[in-house]
């Protein structure tokens, strides 16, 4: 009879590993096929406007979306299934329009509430 240490520490962690194993090899050949079948990301694309004098560049590829503010470093701004924008700078806010976001991230930096 396995008691509770042998489960935690020997018999159950092989079983575990083995588990993990023989998921991961059964995951690796889809993998391989769908990245030899071409299946490749579109490539980012880019969009730059003005707002107040800064020139905002906005970089989106897939669900994550980065943006420069006056070349200074990104701001990470993640989007949801339901095509709604989140940012760590403003998180109890959301948005479904992202120049709204980023306009407002400038006039709060401007009022000086945070820094970009």
């Amino acid at each position: 009879m396995v008691n509770r240490r042998q489960a935690l520490t020997g018999v159950g962690g092989a079983g575990i590993v083995a588990a993990l194993m023989a998921a991961g090899f059964r995951q690796e050949p889809v993998a391989m096929a769908a990245a030899g079948a071409g299946a490749a990301a579109p490539p980012p694309t880019t969009i730059t406007f003005t707002y107040r004098n800064h020139t905002i560049t906005i970089t989106v590829s897939g669900d994550m979306v980065m943006a420069k503010v006056d070349n200074r470093p990104a701001v990470h701004v993640s989007l949801d299934s339901l095509r709604r924008y989140h940012s760590h700078l403003l998180p109890f806010s959301d948005y479904t329009d992202l120049r709204k976001m980023l306009s407002d991230l400038v006039d709060m930096h401007e009022r000086k509430v945070l820094a970009l």
